[in-house]
């Protein structure tokens, strides 16, 4: 077996009013909604690396509230190159939302979706859109693990 590629993708959940703010975004493999995040840079904490992701991407800036949720998405089972998501929850402290592509055409706009909504999209991670409305009201118990 190949050695792991393993990315980190630092992510995070803004809800306001019954509505989680997502980036609609196409990629590759289809168009579908994520919450705004990204890759970490050199030198940079997870903490930082959230803040900054979904400042490019939606112009807000957050305060980080607390971990949420990680999960573990294999991206090719012959190389073992995976993505581990850290979810964050974020508390909106500034900016204004910037609409319009950005990322070269990879996030195609930024939206307010209500969180009843979310499992009738092609909202990736398909577990989060499920369980997401049901935690936010519970205040996120724990840190669930997902595979």
């Amino acid at each position: 077996m190949a050695a792991e590629k393993i990315g980190i993708r630092p992510c995070v959940i803004l809800v306001e009013n019954n509505k989680v703010l997502s980036i609609h975004c196409k990629y590759r493999d289809g168009e579908y909604y994520l919450f705004p995040g990204g890759g970490v840079e050199p030198g940079e904490t997870l903490v930082e690396c959230a803040k900054r992701e979904f400042e490019e991407e939606t112009g807000l800036r957050i305060e980080i509230i607390k971990l949420v949720y990680v999960n573990d998405w294999i991206k090719d089972k012959a190389t073992n190159e995976r993505v581990v998501n850290i979810f964050f929850l974020g508390k909106m402290s500034g900016g204004k939302i910037i609409h319009g592509e950005k990322d070269g055409g990879k996030v195609k706009e930024i939206e307010w979706v209500d969180l009843d909504r979310l499992p009738e999209i092609d909202f990736r991670p398909a577990y989060l859109a499920k369980r997401l409305k049901g935690d936010f009201e519970k205040g996120f118990p724990g840190v669930p693990y997902f595979n």
